[in-house]
C-alpha cells in the first residue's frame, strides 16, 4: 500500500504539495473574479500532489479551500443558502451553466468522482443547493490521473470552463495555463517509461 507523505514534509511545499524545487506558488497569480468560489477538499485529497482544487484556489483571488468533513458539513456550509449559490456538479436536476444565471457563489466538491458522489449524496447541506453542470465540451486535458469518462474534467478544468462562461475567456485561459504549468511540474517528478 502506498503511503502518503505527512503534511509537514520539509521536502515539499506546504501549499502546492510539490517538491520545493518545483513549487508553483510564486508563479501563480491570483486572478480577480466576481464569482465567489468555495472548493470542498475531501480529506484524502489533502496529501495528493495531483489535486487541482488546491491549485485553483491559489489561482483565483477571493476563493476559498475548505477541507470536507461530513460531520462538520452543517457548520462549513452555514450561510451559503440563498439566491445565487450553486453546486457545480453534474447529475439529476442540474441545469446547464449559462451566463444568464445570476451565479454569486460556486461550491465545488473536490476529490475523485466516486468520493465526490458520496460527498454530494450524503450531505443534506449540499443536496439543498441548486446544481449546475458544464455544457458538453472538449475532452479533458488532465493527464495526472486515469479518466474513464472522456466528458469528465478535473476540478481546475471545471472551474476554468465555468468561470469562462460566467466571466469571460481571459480567466479561463489563466486557469488553463495554471493547470498546464502544474501538470508539467508533477509529470517531471515521475520516472520516464522506457
Amino acid at each position: 500500500m502506498r503511503r502518503n507523505r505527512p503534511l509537514d514534509d520539509p521536502s515539499r511545499c506546504q501549499r502546492c504539495r510539490l517538491p520545493v524545487g518545483l513549487c508553483v506558488c510564486r508563479l501563480l497569480r491570483a486572478w480577480p473574479v466576481r464569482t465567489r468560489v468555495l472548493v470542498l477538499l475531501h480529506r484524502v485529497e489533502r496529501y495528493r500532489t495531483t489535486n487541482t482544487g488546491r491549485i485553483a484556489t491559489m489561482a483565483l483571488a477571493g476563493s476559498e479551500l475548505r477541507e470536507w468533513n461530513l460531520l462538520d458539513a452543517a457548520n462549513d456550509l452555514q450561510g451559503l443558502q440563498g439566491p445565487g449559490v450553486y453546486l457545480l456538479y453534474p447529475g439529476e436536476g442540474a441545469q446547464v451553466l449559462a451566463p444568464e444565471l445570476e451565479v454569486r457563489t460556486l461550491v465545488v466538491p473536490d476529490a475523485t468522482w466516486r468520493r465526490t458522489r458520496r460527498m454530494v449524496n450524503r450531505s443534506a447541506e449540499l443536496a439543498r443547493l441548486p446544481r449546475v453542470c458544464l455544457p458538453v465540451g472538449a475532452p479533458s486535458t488532465f493527464r495526472l490521473r486515469a479518466n474513464r469518462n472522456p466528458q469528465s474534467v478535473c476540478t481546475l478544468e471545471a472551474l476554468a470552463r465555468a468561470l469562462g462562461l460566467l466571466e469571460g475567456s481571459e480567466v479561463q485561459a489563466h486557469l488553463e495555463q495554471a493547470l498546464e504549468l502544474f501538470t508539467r511540474r508533477v509529470l517531471s517528478t515521475r520516472p520516464v517509461n522506457p
